[in-house]
């Protein structure tokens, strides 16, 4: 418990900087947003699996927060499929974590961007390894699905992989079939239920070990839990976000490659 009060705390402190930063009306602007997210980002070139975790999930935290950053993380993708190579659990949940926000946070247009990029990362990764993280990899695919469509997907799916789509299609057409099923009232209590949990962040959802649950409902299932950063503190935070060149220099010096030429 101290440590889940301790985690969440975390999160609400990155949520804090970061609205301080971003906040115009208080002396912020957006460039101060993303400065603050790439220093946040150097920490992916961390010395052990525990501090390239903890960074990974920071930036989650903070794509999910601000939607000025999401086109941002997808300059991240070149260091998170090498991230995954490493074949370290930790790591490995961390940034399947952050795949499932960008999914999750991003308009279709942006995601069909990058679809390919995306598919071909996941799976040629699931090919490399024993991968304890199957269901995962599905449930990200499945979720490319509903945001970009069966046609936009399978164009860019490798034939050696059809089977699985074909897996998504039938149970994706078999939701539906129940759905149809569904009185109208249903559906009604139903799309309440989801619309009530969009808004708040659930770490756990987000980055646990994924089961078969966790293919039931693939949009709603990483937004139920309540953290302090959901609301936003009214509490002054006395943050300066405008960091120094020579701090900022040191940061971006500990980039991964591919993020510095972005």
């Amino acid at each position: 418990m101290a440590n889940k009060k301790t985690r969440n705390r975390a999160y609400d402190m990155l949520v804090q900087i970061g609205h301080a930063c971003g906040d115009e009306e208080k002396g912020g602007k957006k460039e101060n947003l993303h400065q603050f997210f790439n220093m946040v980002a150097a920490g992916m070139a961390g010395e052990t699996p525990h501090m390239i975790s903890a960074a990974v999930k920071g930036l989650a935290r903070l794509a999910y927060e601000f939607s000025d950053l999401v086109s941002t993380t997808y300059n991240l993708l070149p260091s998170t499929f090498l991230l995954l190579k490493r074949k370290n659990r930790e790591i490995a949940k961390a940034n399947l974590g952050l795949l499932k926000v960008l999914v999750a946070k991003s308009q279709t247009e942006g995601l069909q961007m990058h679809l390919r990029s995306m598919v071909e990362g996941l799976l040629n990764w699931q090919d490399s390894t024993k991968n304890q993280f199957k269901a995962k990899v599905k449930l990200l695919l499945e979720m490319l699905v509903k945001k970009c469509g069966m046609d936009a997907v399978k164009a860019v799916m490798p034939e050696e992989h059809m089977k699985l789509l074909t897996n998504i299609r039938k149970i994706k057409e078999r939701k539906e079939r129940n759905l149809a099923a569904n009185s109208e009232e249903t559906r009604s209590r139903q799309s309440k239920a989801t619309t009530s949990r969009l808004s708040r962040w659930n770490h756990t959802k987000i980055f646990s070990s994924f089961g078969a649950e966790d293919s039931e409902d693939s949009d709603a299932e990483y937004t139920d839990g309540k953290t302090l950063s959901g609301q936003q503190s009214k509490a002054t935070l006395h943050f300066n976000c405008k960091a120094s060149s020579s701090r900022m220099h040191k940061a971006a010096k500990s980039l991964p490659e591919d993020l510095k030429s972005k």
